[in-house]
């Protein structure tokens, strides 16, 4: 084995194994997106601080709804977290 790691879907759960031991890579399915970008803030960082790699499993599963709210919002451009702000 050359490698290890922890596929998931919360970042929640892949902070917490950054705590259990050394890691070779990391999937987060589905939570890091063009408008869910929280794992930014502390996730990316800290693997970036201890050389995990993060393969993120899909970053464009929420384009529909970004479209739907662009429409919505006449087409004004706005940052992922305003319009996560704006879907909530």
């Amino acid at each position: 084995m050359s490698a290890i790691g922890i596929g998931v879907n919360e970042r929640e759960v892949l902070l917490e194994a950054l705590e259990w031991g050394e890691w070779d890579a990391f999937l987060l399915a589905g939570r890091y997106t063009l408008l869910e970008q929280g794992p930014l803030d502390d996730l990316l960082p800290k693997c970036l601080a201890r050389g995990t790699s993060i393969v993120v499993g899909g970053p464009c599963s929420n384009l529909s709804a970004s479209a739907r709210h662009s429409r919505e919002s006449g087409g004004k451009r706005q940052t992922p977290r305003q319009r996560l702000a704006a879907s909530s």
